[in-house]
């Protein structure tokens, strides 16, 4: 008990918290204009479009949501760039066989003069 809230710890949980809630209200607000108007004026105003208005908001909340809780990810930008720019570069070069040879010869010498 008397702890204090600080915004530094509580940050990215009001982000995500905000972040939802905007969404929410953003999908259902023609929902919430259709039926304030079927309440007030009209019990068949916009029965066509409250089918479509059901619809999107069953499905689209739930598709934007992991994007939203993605960008609340601490260095989540300089992850993707890290990600997309990232490239294998192959350099061809000449093979001496002899070297290859050497190197082989060397480290089986070296196996030889362990004691056992």
């Amino acid at each position: 008990m008397g702890r204090q809230m600080t915004w530094k710890k509580n940050r990215k949980m009001t982000i995500q918290l905000l972040s939802v809630s905007t969404t929410f209200l953003i999908f259902n607000v023609g929902y919430f204009v259709l039926a304030l108007g079927e309440f007030v004026w009209d019990p068949n105003f916009g029965a066509d479009l409250m089918v479509w208005f059901l619809s999107v908001n069953v499905c689209a909340p739930q598709l934007v949501f992991p994007f939203l809780c993605l960008g609340t990810m601490p260095n989540l930008k300089q992850k993707l760039k890290a990600l997309i720019f990232w490239r294998r570069f192959v350099v061809v070069e000449p093979h001496d066989a002899r070297s290859t040879l050497r190197l082989a010869n060397k480290s089986t010498r070296v196996g030889t003069n362990m004691p056992a």
